[in-house]
């Protein structure tokens, strides 16, 4: 069928929204983004809802083709379906006689459904809840509808950039589309959702999961086992840490944490937070005898915050003492080491041992037993390094080639049982690796790994090893690399930004690739845009240098504003340009440029433009001096009817808290909430750990903005623990105004 036209989408809105419906647009104002949904140009699938006097409520899924059909009859699977509603994916049948049922079947020539939300009570608001959970992710996905499910890789990359992003819908959406599109297995789904709750701090969801007793028996990613024991510490032992007791800290870990998780406790290898470090200390000084050897290799760990060290320090003290000195052959203490389930110390001791078979065959196990990356790059080199003979009989053996079997990625290509693919041990080996296989043989899997595994410290610590991984990034590759690099760009990011002096200056012009490869391959999803505000927020604080490097920064928010622009996208932009606008400008004229362009792309979807974000275009463009631009474009957006221009007077005479590093944010927020309700009370934090203030801030507002990109761990971690579970503590998903003034809009809009 043909789209219709706005006339006539005019006149079905007039017909459903009149008797026997009892609800209208103005009576209810969650029901106009729903709306606004069908009122484009090209109309898009939308969701509304019809109270018949005396009966429940039906909602209407909407959809004008075949495909849309699909696709809004999928998101209403994921995200109401059977939980809340009686929603099974069938079509709606006819109601005969009834007014607003034909106009929704005349309207979409059939392709509907209609549902009914569960008769139990708070209903509802569930139904609410769970479908505007829904809009926002259709809203972020862009207005293309897909004919076909995206490549798995694709949908894995834009599962974990949610997770670069902190965000939680995004993230549980592709989630959803992973187990319905691409049948992903159970165990996989959940490693996923283990490291999701990690991501967001959810630790006592994350501990509270019913599939964790199996989790600790079974095998695990090492990022899994990483999120499990920083879950357990945050949970029963970062509130003792905060009293400063590390005697108390060892009795609590003897008593509650080991028995409960021991499973988690078996090996350190490449666990490298600051819980796992702490934990690991715990056990060592809590075993008997201590294990010394252990207590002294997590005392020269890198990278530790001031906090961190001096509590391990103190851990430390708890078991003074040198450990002994072993005597001995090698092999027979790492073959001893490992009959102890000591695999970290059987590594140790075999790694530098001289090659021979039974070097390769410890080393094997070490491998499957540690899982790191560093341990099977060691076995790979180990039966490699056997002369030809020795290396055929070894394979031979059944349980050896076992092992060696387990060390392999699994294969895109056919090759041979003891054809040794070399492991990648760093990013410059990875992408050689990567373009050797045409991005095969496991490489995606790799990257996943080695983002989690391999060493900052190191990379800077070699000579001439960053301008290498550089080159390595910007060489010419084909089409099949280029799309896995691509699909591994959040790995790439998390390896860069775990780093303790992030934004580094050795790597700013890693930086500027990565957000050139961001650029070229994203779609448009918010996520991607979130992740690229902070890459720009890193170079600008690095500085740009020339007034070229700047022109070419504003030039990619102004082409992707040109491409993307949208309602859903304009807190985005806004916050790109407050951030363009809070740093020197080496070149003045492009960010006036992209303030025309994002006035004039405004001009397009006026009625949707926000008093606040108004707000903030006004002050933007008078720090540019843009004066007769606003005074031209504004007073037509002021006149435009608009759903939540009384939606920020709802905070009038109520207390606010911010918490955020960006302060000039934060002030504007705080003009713009005080402006627009009377009363209200609004207080800023920016306290990088947790004081007696924010403790009060957090317990006390009423509502409390938690801006958790541009905040601490320990600051966010401090705030959830203090915040009563019946307040709202609303995060955010940029760093800048638009995004914590969109976040505040959206909770009052569904109150």
């Amino acid at each position: 069928m043909s789209s219709p036209s706005l006339p006539e989408i005019d006149a079905f809105l007039d017909r459903f929204f009149s008797e026997p419906n009892r609800l209208t647009i103005d009576r209810d104002l969650r029901i106009r983004p729903w709306v606004e949904r069908i009122r484009q140009g090209d109309p898009l699938p939308s969701v509304l809802p019809c109270w018949r006097e005396g009966r429940m409520v039906d909602w209407y899924g909407l959809a004008f083709d075949e495909r849309q059909f699909r696709a809004i009859g999928e998101a209403l699977t994921a995200f109401v379906g059977p939980t809340y509603t009686t929603f099974r994916g069938q079509r709606a049948s006819p109601i005969p006689g009834d007014s607003v049922d034909s106009a929704v079947q005349s309207l979409t020539g059939g392709l509907c459904y209609r549902f009914r939300g569960d008769d139990s009570a708070g209903a509802a608001p569930a139904v609410w809840m769970a479908l505007e959970r829904m809009r926002t992710v259709l809203d972020r996905r862009g207005t293309r509808e897909r004919t076909a499910p995206e490549p798995v890789g694709r949908v894995l990359r834009n599962y974990f950039m949610a997770l670069q992003a902190l965000d939680e819908q995004e993230a549980d959406a592709r989630l959803v589309q992973l187990r319905d599109e691409h049948h992903l297995d159970g165990l996989n789904l959940l490693f996923l959702k283990v490291q999701a709750l990690a991501s967001f701090g959810r630790w006592d969801e994350l501990l509270a999961l019913p599939t964790l007793r199996d989790l600790l028996r079974m095998r695990r990613p090492l990022a899994v086992t990483e999120a499990l024991i920083r879950a357990a510490y945050q949970v029963h032992l970062s509130h003792v840490e905060s009293l400063g007791g590390p005697e108390r800290a060892v009795h609590v870990f003897r008593e509650e944490v080991l028995p409960r998780y021991g499973p988690l406790y078996a090996t350190r290898a490449g666990l490298k937070s600051a819980e796992a470090v702490k934990t690991f200390m715990l056990r060592a000084v809590a075993s008997d005898p201590p294990l010394l050897r252990v207590r002294d290799d997590l005392r020269a760990t890198e990278g530790l915050t001031e906090a961190d060290r001096s509590f391990l320090e103190a851990l430390a003290g708890l078991a003074p003492g040198t450990p002994d000195v072993d005597a001995g052959e090698p092999y027979e203490l790492a073959r001893r080491a490992a009959s102890e389930a000591d695999y970290d110390r059987a590594f140790s001791i075999m790694r530098p041992a001289p090659p021979s078979p039974a070097r390769a065959r410890l080393l094997c196990e070490c491998a499957v037993e540690l899982g790191t990356l560093e341990a099977k790059s060691a076995a790979v080199e180990a039966v490699q390094s056997l002369p030809g003979d020795a290396r055929a009989v070894f394979l031979r053996g059944r349980l050896n080639q076992h092992l060696w079997d387990r060390l392999q990625p699994t294969p895109d290509e056919e090759g041979d049982a003891g054809d040794a693919v070399p492991v990648p041990s760093d990013w410059t080996s990875w992408l050689a690796y990567l373009d050797r296989h045409d991005g095969g043989r496991g490489a995606r899997e790799f990257a996943r790994q080695g983002a989690f595994e391999w060493s900052l410290s190191g990379l800077c610590a070699r000579p001439g090893a960053i301008g290498q991984l550089s080159g390595a990034l910007q060489r010419n590759r084909s089409q099949a690399a280029e799309r896995v690099l691509c699909d591994c760009l959040p790995h790439l990011l998390e390896f860069f930004r775990r780093d303790p002096q992030w934004p580094n200056p050795a790597f700013r012009e890693i930086y500027a690739w990565l957000t050139e490869l961001l650029y070229v391959s994203t779609e448009g999803g918010l996520t991607d845009l979130i992740v690229f505000n902070d890459l720009l927020e890193a170079l600008l604080g690095l500085g740009t240098g020339d007034a070229g490097s700047y022109r070419g920064l504003v030039e990619y928010v102004d082409r992707l504003w040109d491409a993307y622009a949208s309602p859903a996208t304009l807190d985005w932009v806004l916050d790109a340009l407050e951030l363009l606008t809070a740093f020197p400008r080496p070149a003045p004229e492009p960010l006036a440029e992209l303030f025309r362009s994002i006035a004039g792309r405004c001009q397009g979807f006026l009625r949707k433009v926000g008093p606040e974000q108004r707000d903030l275009l006004t002050a933007l463009g008078r720090d540019l001096g843009e004066d007769a631009l606003i005074d031209r474009a504004f007073p037509l957006i002021s006149e435009q009817p608009h759903a939540s221009a009384n939606l920020l007077a709802g905070l009038a005479d109520t207390s606010v808290a911010i918490y955020t590093l960006n302060e000039v944010a934060a002030r504007q927020v705080k003009q713009i909430l005080e402006s627009r309700a009377p009363g209200v009370r609004v207080s800023l934090c920016h306290e990088t750990g947790g004081g007696s203030r924010l403790r009060q801030l957090a317990r006390q507002s009423d509502l409390f903005i938690m801006a958790v990109a541009s905040a601490t761990h320990a600051a966010t971690d401090f705030i959830s623990k203090n915040r009563p579970p019946h307040m709202p503590l609303l995060r955010p998903l940029g760093k800048g105004s638009a995004s914590m003034l969109r976040v505040v809009r959206d909770y009052l809009s569904g109150r």
